[in-house]
């Protein structure tokens, strides 16, 4: 293992705390044939309010889309259909700006830069990745940096990087009513239970419900988590939202279809140099996601 990974892995710590949610700033992801417009790396350790500073200098990211299914009898992992996204994002810590490379590559799908105020992240909005499979998905990312971002060749970390074990929506309210005084609910199970080769246990765990919104910034409200853990053991959670605090607020929810998310993380901070041996922190995450359509009425 040690020979693989020519770059430093440090473990990872997570606390209610150090989880916090991301800047305002972010802009919505758009994906083809996803309704949430989740950052890919939501709720994840990348920026600290607390000190007003990213904790990483790139965040580069794989999101596995599965259906939202529970298991038939002994199939496995890949017998779900599922889409892989990805994500890179690259800062100036000092100055909070997001940084421009010359391209970002992962397997050979080169990501679409995407216009960000002045400065560009790169993403798959209308492709996906294909030939990924859940238990070996032989991830290679290629950064050709660009000044302040090094060049980047992650073939020592291909075998490192692994899915987390998923969950999927297990129970849920088909609709949500705006401005009313009712609970919504959904509670999320683990897909696979039983024995044999399993996946990478989830730094943590996210469920959301959301919703069209009514500001251009968004296509969908994101209102925070109703599902958190930060130590991934139970085989089901759930989670609500209390209508007596109005969450689904007229002005801001717009009737139509939104969605129920949940997704799994795991994290895999790197340190990686520069040719003038300048060390970068560096955070890879490797998701899986599933949703259902929620009607907003």
């Amino acid at each position: 293992m040690k020979r693989i990974i020519s770059f430093a892995l440090f473990a990872v710590f997570i606390s209610a705390n150090f989880l916090i949610a991301q800047p305002v700033s972010i802009a919505p992801t758009i994906r083809e044939g996803v309704i949430n417009r989740l950052s890919l790396f939501s709720e994840a350790p990348v920026y600290d309010y607390n000190t007003n500073t990213y904790n990483y200098d790139a965040v580069l990211v794989i999101m596995r889309k599965v259906d939202n299914r529970p298991k038939k009898g002994d199939e496995g992992y890949d017998a779900l259909s599922y889409k892989c996204f990805a994500e890179a994002r690259f800062y100036n810590r000092e100055t909070k700006n997001h940084i421009s490379v010359d391209s970002v590559v992962v397997n050979g799908l080169k990501l679409t830069p995407m216009q960000f105020g002045n400065s560009n992240y790169y993403f798959t909005p209308d492709n996906y990745l294909y030939n990924v499979p859940a238990l070996s998905p032989d991830i290679r990312w290629f950064v050709y940096g660009a000044g302040a971002v090094p060049d980047y060749n992650g073939e020592s970390l291909s075998q490192v990087l692994k899915f987390p074990d998923f969950y999927y929506i297990d129970s849920y309210n088909e609709s949500a009513e705006i401005g009313g005084t009712g609970d919504w609910s959904m509670s999320v199970s683990k897909w696979f239970t039983g024995s044999g080769f399993s996946l990478q246990k989830p730094d943590m765990l996210r469920g959301w419900i959301l919703s069209l919104a009514n500001y251009p910034s968004s296509p969908l409200a994101n209102f925070s988590p109703l599902i958190k853990s930060d130590n991934v053991t139970s085989e089901k959670y759930t989670g609500k939202v209390e209508g007596i605090y109005n969450i689904f607020d007229a002005s801001v929810v717009l009737p139509g279809q939104g969605c129920a998310v949940v997704r799994t993380y795991k994290f895999y901070p790197v340190k990686v140099k520069s040719n003038s041996g300048t060390e970068y922190d560096w955070l890879f995450i490797m998701g899986v996601e599933s949703e259902v359509p929620v009607d907003f009425r």
